[in-house]
């Protein structure tokens, strides 16, 4: 017996997809009007940014094309509690990065992170906040000279 393709619209791939389009054209929009892009041997601060939304965008297109002929889950089926606390996670380091230093700020945002998956426990987001927060320090504040101070006190 051979199994049927059933068509079908799947929201939830559009959604990702029509979002990735938006943002991506928005940057590349913004970078494109807003800084100097230059020439591929000269690049200038839009450069990066200009490319980077046309490939998200890309990406998004890539996405949103097939899921309209793919027999998906609606939205019922959609694990909401991810999204919902990546994206506070993202905001609670945004907040907080400025006051209280990269290191706390990366710890807050992994312990947000981790509230969207219900696997973890406190001991590994603990251990998986403080390695997180050491590379970040690692990366951005040694490596790349990010001037983000590690904390700021008082806080």
């Amino acid at each position: 017996a051979s199994m049927a393709i059933e068509r079908g619209i799947n929201p939830k791939d559009i959604i990702g997809g029509v979002l990735m389009i938006v943002v991506g054209l928005f940057f590349a929009i913004w970078a494109k009007t807003h800084y100097n892009v230059g020439v591929p041997s000269r690049m200038g601060p839009g450069w990066f940014p200009l490319h980077l939304g046309y490939l998200l965008a890309i990406l998004g297109v890539l996405i949103t094309l097939p899921a309209l002929f793919r027999k998906g889950g609606g939205l019922e089926h959609m694990q909401w509690r991810p999204m919902w606390w990546l994206s506070a996670s993202v905001i609670g380091f945004a907040l907080t990065v400025k006051w209280i230093g990269l290191v706390p700020a990366v710890m807050i945002q992994v312990w947000f992170s981790a509230l969207g998956d219900t696997k973890l426990k406190a001991k590994g987001i603990l251990i998986l906040g403080g390695l997180t927060a050491f590379a970040c320090h690692l990366i951005f504040y040694k490596g790349l000279d990010v001037q983000l101070p590690p904390f700021v006190w008082p806080f």
